[in-house]
């Protein structure tokens, strides 16, 4: 049976989403973006305080429009690193969602230190009852430069999507 692939990711820089594409690319998978209720801040000193606040007190923030992934048999999921972990809607979707019997495997994205993103978000969802599929991807950027060739992530999404 052919899997049905979900693509979720959240992204506020581009790129999460720049990731998420080329995945998509590879599996023909859908792009399904993850939403905070709240905007965060457009001021950049201010979103950092704000993630560093949010994921220091372990808060998870409301989402938008939380997707039906009734349908889908696979799931990878992404999220860029927020002081070495998961941004918080990440966690927030992880920790909600029913992802009972769902295929998963995550990528994160970062700019110099990847931290430990992809494990933690593995370890929340097998906590939901998810399969996880191979090792988590972290993608380096250097400003809006992908660092990781594009290559390596099409090869992983290939590998953990067989």
């Amino acid at each position: 049976m052919k899997e049905k692939i979900g693509i979720l990711y959240y992204s506020l820089s581009g790129h999460t989403k720049k990731i998420a594409e080329e995945i998509k690319a590879v599996t023909g998978g859908d792009l399904i973006p993850i939403s905070t209720v709240k905007a965060y801040p457009a001021d950049y000193e201010e979103l950092v305080e704000k993630g560093q606040e949010e994921v220091e007190k372990g808060i998870m923030p409301a989402l938008l429009d939380v997707p039906n992934l009734s349908s889908y048999t696979f799931l990878f999921a992404g999220s860029p690193t927020w002081w070495y972990t998961m941004a918080p809607a990440m966690k927030s979707f992880l920790s909600g969602g029913n992802l009972a019997g769902k295929k998963m495997a995550f990528f994160t994205t970062h700019e110099g230190w990847p931290g430990k993103g992809p494990s933690h978000m593995a370890s929340l969802a097998k906590k939901g009852k998810a399969l996880v599929q191979g090792e988590g991807l972290a993608v380096r950027f250097s400003g809006s430069r992908q660092v990781t060739p594009a290559e390596e992530v099409r090869s992983w999404a290939a590998d953990v999507s067989e």
